[in-house]
């Protein structure tokens, strides 16, 4: 995620982004807060357009109102929902016990508070051999890019 921000940046304005950069690696309890916060519109936009993340589109979610994908409004609003329910707006603590509270609401109620209050419906793929073979190859991959990237850039 700060890779792409940081092309971006970088390319618009690189004396400001070698500062913003520089200094953001020394508080990683923001930087965690920050990706999260990033991450919305990304994901929005996804959601909006296809009904689905890369993410959900492997784990085989997808998320839609009347059969269609939800629009960006709509996208927006679910994903600042779940930033604020779902994951407590980041703060360690508090998202123990929005995570657990999501969780709970999801077993019990089969939907999850925003997507119930927005209306959405989710749908999940049969999990099958081959669907579950590639959701380990991804955390697998994912895994490997972190710990390298970080052993690369010398942030172990």
């Amino acid at each position: 995620m700060w890779f792409l921000i940081g092309v971006i940046f970088g390319l618009v304005a690189p004396e400001a982004a070698e500062y913003f950069f520089s200094g953001i690696g020394q508080f990683p309890l923001l930087e965690a807060m920050l990706n999260i916060v990033f991450a919305i519109p990304i994901t929005a936009v996804f959601i909006a357009t296809l009904g689905l993340s890369p993410g959900k589109w492997i784990f085989g979610v997808r998320v839609s109102k009347d059969g269609r994908p939800i629009g960006l409004a709509e996208a927006l609003k679910r994903e600042v929902s779940v930033l604020v329910f779902g994951w407590g707006l980041g703060l360690p603590i508090v998202s123990i016990f929005t995570l657990i509270r999501s969780f709970t609401n999801l077993k019990v109620d089969g939907e999850t508070r925003w997507d119930a209050r927005g209306g959405y419906v989710v749908t999940h793929r049969p999990q099958t051999m081959i669907a579950t073979g590639l959701m380990w190859f991804a955390f697998v991959v994912l895994a490997t890019v972190t710990i390298g990237l970080k052993l690369l850039l010398g942030g172990a």
